[in-house]
Order: structure tokens, then C-alpha cells, then sequence
């Protein structure tokens, strides 16, 4: 989302230019919520600990509230951005 204007210079069908904005948020809420589950799957398999179990849902809390002000936003290239820079951690 953040570089779309270059990805439809390129001609590069990515989702926002196939399928809109909106799809793409939600393609986004999806995405957090099958991350959430998965990686607190290591947790009650006994690879990590509660302490990570616990770091892991309040960022992805987080993140989910970030993804969910993106349907709000003004700004789609802004939060695009902070969506991308969160989504590294």
C-alpha cells in the first residue's frame, strides 16, 4: 500500500491494485489474527516461554489496533508506512 503509485508504474499487479484498498485491510486483519494463533502455538508446544507468549499478544494486539485505524485513516500512505515499519518488529 505504502508504494502502490510505483508498483502500478511497474505494471505489477499487486492487491491493492487488483483487489482495493479495503480488501487489502482486511487481507491485513487475516493476516494478524492467523500470525497471532500460529505463534502462540510455540508457547503451549513447551518451545518458548509464557514471557514470549505474552510479548507476542500485546504486540500483535497492537498491531491489530494499528491495522484496524487504517480503515479510519486520512493518510492511506502514512499508516501504510507505519503498518510496514510495525510489522518488521
Amino acid at each position: 500500500v505504502y508504494r502502490i503509485q510505483e508498483y502500478a508504474a511497474a505494471g505489477i499487479p499487486v492487491l491493492p491494485l487488483k483487489k482495493g484498498l479495503r480488501a487489502t485491510k482486511m487481507q491485513m486483519l487475516y493476516y494478524i489474527v492467523a500470525f497471532t494463533l500460529v505463534a502462540s502455538l510455540l508457547t503451549f508446544f513447551d518451545y518458548t516461554s509464557r514471557a514470549f507468549l505474552l510479548i507476542m499478544l500485546i504486540c500483535s494486539a497492537s498491531w491489530f489496533l494499528l491495522a484496524l485505524k487504517g480503515f479510519n485513516t486520512s493518510n492511506d500512505s502514512r499508516w501504510a508506512r507505519q503498518m510496514f515499519i510495525f510489522s518488521l518488529i
